[in-house]
């Protein structure tokens, strides 16, 4: 879930090459409809920007947590660690992974959340 296409482009071809199925949405509301949607079939990860237009990534993982407590959710972000920190409690999330995407982090926080 980014408000970035070219965030979304770029996070999907890396995780494709990876063997996931990916998802996307364009914003808070539209992810949460699809996570709604997809109920019988939870995905196994998500991934949420923190700063997104109408509804953050705040707004989104609380929302979240009120339809599936269980799915690991990665943190994204411009932001350094620390303010990330400050403004979450990281017991409600898998990880954090900054932007710009360094494959070889993203594959170690998947690694690490899935395995």
């Amino acid at each position: 879930i980014d408000d970035e296409a070219q965030v979304l482009r770029t996070l999907s071809r890396i995780l494709e090459r990876l063997g996931f199925d990916v998802v996307t949405a364009s914003s808070g509301r539209d992810g949460l409809a699809l996570l709604a949607a997809m109920s019988q079939d939870p995905p196994r990860l998500v991934i949420l920007d923190i700063v997104m237009p109408e509804m953050d990534g705040a707004e989104t993982l609380r929302r979240l947590r009120g339809l599936d407590r269980h799915i690991p959710v990665l943190l994204t972000s411009g932001f350094a660690m620390k303010e990330v920190v400050d403004r979450f409690d990281m017991d409600e999330v898998a990880g954090f992974v900054p932007k710009p995407f360094q494959r070889r982090r993203l594959l170690a926080e998947l690694r690490k959340i899935l395995d």
